[in-house]
């Protein structure tokens, strides 16, 4: 049928990234780590004030944050997002923070990881968990 041939295949999708991070390192590893994803359009933002302007100006598939950030707490910031727009969101925040975290964004679906990352969970590994939640 002519509909189906016309339909994208799930693995042919490319996703829109907003990164949302004082560190530029934090943002090259997710970058490093998404590249090979289906991710096109990485976009790094400071801090939530410029962040908040980029998602006002065009969409994302996926904001990744990383907790802390300079002008507001990011919690807050996802679950703004989230309230406002159908979006995958990310929030990266220490081990101390997690499972307070965990439990106040859970019910928005929002994903937490803690930070360092576990051994076992490599930068291919939390990509992964990213754009799994995508599909």
């Amino acid at each position: 049928e002519e509909g189906d041939e016309s339909m994208s295949k799930k693995e042919d999708i490319l996703h829109s990234v907003l990164i949302v991070s004082v560190s530029e390192q934090f943002a090259a590893l997710v970058k490093r780590s998404l590249t090979q994803k289906n991710c096109m359009g990485m976009v790094l933002r400071k801090n939530a004030g410029t962040a908040r302007r980029s998602i006002l100006e065009r969409y994302y598939d996926i904001v990744i944050i990383d907790v802390p950030l300079p002008d507001k707490l990011g919690v807050e910031m996802a679950l703004d997002i989230r309230d406002k727009c159908e979006v995958s969101v990310l929030l990266v925040v220490s081990k101390d923070m997690y499972d307070d975290v965990l439990n106040r964004v859970t019910d928005y679906g929002i994903l937490v990881i803690a930070k360092p990352f576990p051994r076992g969970i490599s930068r291919g590994s939390a990509a992964r968990m990213i754009l799994e939640d995508l599909e």
